[in-house]
């Protein structure tokens, strides 16, 4: 499960192109000047060399500036920290939102006080637990430099945001650690705006349940539903009493476990060959998309503190309200509303003894009943590593 964000800070946060013009320029009071400068540092970082003060003035001696020293440039990086202009002004509603549920960091291939207070400058230092960049993490695409500022999370745990592939994209896949790209790109999933890190997130947790549904249009579809479930389903336990479920599907996040568990099960019971050959692999399709969203609004469209008993009718009627948005067929509809609905089984009568909900009759509304069912079972405790992945082999 993904616990922390490490943003890259320039052009993923902050519009370093202004910022340095505009340094540059307070400085030199030059346009010709400026643009010399800036193409002599942006020389120096293709190198991948040290980032040492000394060399990088040696650097510029050579191309820019023979009479340049490490005093200069001290005084033009101080006019650089009060250069801090957002490269999106939704970025701050965005931060405040994720800083909620995940720790935030920013590593930066610079200096960390300048970018410290560039980002107190945009308003936005506050939503970081640190700054990482070339004194306490290195510099990257060093891999150290990711694993640095991983600190005590695995990398799985991680998840990396960044503009540039050479330098954001490539290390971290190679150490496992998530990341989204903000551009384009045909090899990395890549996001428009910081706004939409949060569905990408969505859609890493349940990344290989999603992938059991092979119809193209089907997943798109779940990943359009699970972008709009609330947020609480991301955190809250499957039973809200506690007196139901396994250990594993209580606390929170728990939900999220349930889940992941009665999909796991349907997508078992589904490769045997007394229950392939029952169904299409389109009706396979829709029962795995029954399977991960029949808990989906167990808590409400409201977010209640418990669980709302009816819930099953909640996410159906959600489902069949909204379903040419959701890109579903009618007929994909119906079948997806039969399977939710009925998924309680027998207990679909409310305190007063009212029924409140269908049982399953069709042998696909049957099919989803018993998957929730064995899940639900105390002693069906599944077993999670410390990463929330299933534990698939025990060892010798």
């Amino acid at each position: 499960m993904i616990k922390r964000i490490i943003f890259d800070i320039d052009m993923t946060l902050l519009d370093t192109l202004k910022d340095t013009h505009d340094t540059y320029i307070e400085y030199f009071k030059d346009e010709k000047l400026v643009s010399d400068f800036y193409n002599t540092i942006e020389e120096y970082d293709s190198l991948d060399k040290s980032y040492e003060k000394e060399d990088i003035v040696k650097y510029i001696n050579e191309k820019f500036d023979k009479s340049f020293t490490v005093d200069k440039f001290n005084k033009i990086f101080k006019v650089y920290q009060k250069h801090g202009t957002l490269i999106d002004d939704n970025i701050p509603s965005y931060l405040e939102k994720l800083s909620k549920r995940y720790e935030l960091v920013a590593l930066s291939k610079w200096y960390v006080e300048d970018q410290e207070k560039r980002l107190e400058c945009a308003g936005i230092l506050k939503y970081f637990k640190k700054v990482y960049g070339i004194e306490n993490a290195g510099i990257k695409p060093d891999k150290k430099a990711f694993l640095n500022a991983c600190e005590n999370y695995a990398p799985c745990e991680c998840l990396m945001v960044g503009d540039s592939i050479r330098s954001d994209m490539e290390p971290t896949s190679s150490l496992g650690i998530y990341n989204l790209y903000l551009g384009e790109s045909n090899i990395y999933t890549s996001i428009k705006n910081l706004g939409e890190i949060e569905d990408n997130i969505r859609y890493i947790i349940f990344n290989k349940e999603l992938n059991y549904i092979k119809d193209d249009n089907l997943r798109n579809s779940a990943k359009k539903l699970l972008s709009r479930l609330p947020d609480y389903f991301f955190e809250v336990a499957a039973s809200s009493s506690g007196k139901y479920h396994p250990l594993c599907d209580l606390g929170p996040q728990g939900l999220i476990r349930h889940s992941k568990n009665v999909v796991r099960i349907g997508y078992e019971l589904l490769n045997l060959e007394m229950y392939s050959e029952e169904y299409t692999q389109r009706e396979k399709d829709l029962i795995i998309y029954s399977l991960l969203f029949h808990d989906g609004l167990k808590h409400g469209l409201n977010g209640s503190p418990y669980t709302i008993f009816e819930h099953p009718l909640v996410i159906g009627d959600y489902i069949k309200t909204n379903y040419k948005e959701l890109d579903l067929s009618e007929e994909d509809m119906n079948y997806i509303y039969e399977c939710v609905v009925s998924h309680m089984g027998q207990w679909n009568t409310n305190r007063k003894g009212d029924i409140v909900m269908p049982k399953p009759k069709l042998k696909h509304q049957k099919f989803v009943h018993m998957c929730d069912y064995i899940v639900s079972r105390n002693f069906m405790n599944i077993e999670y590593d410390k990463n929330d992945n299933i534990i698939e082999e025990r060892g010798e």
